[in-house]
């Protein structure tokens, strides 16, 4: 999941072309579907989809991805969305808006235990609001957000120079980020994270949280889930996550 995401990152810095950079996707299995196949005239270079190739060696991996990367600080609709993300606002988000419809397609399509979404930073925001959504209206699917970002008064009470500084250098770590996975045995977290995420809904949807203790924006997480939970297993993943 973070080599796809990390593939839309190369993407992006590639200007989208997909022959500098498709080793990444292939590598795990994968191919990327095209704009024209999803019903998009327009390319998008702030997220891909990708399918499963039957080559692929991880026989558990979904059939379809949709990979979302995180903020690029040239690009003025990023910083927008990453506005909205602090106003806790992105529901209203263009690009989320597009990028519900984009799932809700390809769900429809191939199944909801087929797809997977994956994410990172503002991306793993946006993968938040499109999980909550499709597992509202019972069709969940398997979401890994890494370093998603947890937008509170805490962090954003001081509007000094120096704490905006901190909070967009915090959005581009993600090196060896910790891995806070919640199983079936940790039953009581998995329900505050549903009624945070679902209100009281019953539909069985657990988003897995990849997250990097080190990052302002995401730590909140750590400190809410993890900290009162003893059952949390935590350990290092090996792979290297972007920086954009």
């Amino acid at each position: 999941m973070a080599q796809l995401v990390e593939a839309v990152y190369k993407l992006c810095a590639h200007s989208g072309r997909e022959d500098e950079v498709k080793w990444m996707w292939e590598e795990v299995g994968y191919t990327k579907m095209s704009w024209e196949s999803l019903g998009i005239m327009q390319p998008q270079l702030w997220y891909a989809v990708f399918e499963k190739r039957p080559y692929c060696k991880y026989t558990r991996a979904p059939q379809v991805v949709i990979a979302v990367r995180g903020t690029k600080f040239t690009d003025i609709n990023d910083l927008i969305s990453d506005v909205r993300v602090i106003g806790q606002n992105l529901d209203g988000d263009k690009r989320y808006e597009h990028l519900q419809k984009v799932s809700d397609k390809v769900v429809e399509k191939y199944g909801c235990e087929n797809v997977s979404i994956t994410g990172h930073s503002l991306g793993a925001a946006f993968g938040i609001l499109v999980g909550k959504v499709l597992a509202m209206n019972n069709r969940p699917v398997e979401t890994f957000l890494f370093n998603p970002p947890f937008a509170s008064l805490d962090i954003i009470s001081n509007k000094s120079v120096r704490q905006v500084e901190k909070i967009c250098k915090a959005m581009l770590l993600a090196i060896h980020s910790l891995v806070i996975e919640f199983d079936c045995t940790t039953r009581k977290r998995l329900i505050l994270i549903r009624k945070e995420y679902l209100g009281e809904g019953q539909c069985e949807w657990t988003p897995r949280l990849f997250l990097n203790n080190g990052d302002l924006l995401s730590k909140g997480y750590i400190n809410r889930y993890v900290s009162e939970t003893a059952d949390s297993r935590h350990y290092f993943m090996t792979g290297w996550l972007p920086i954009p």
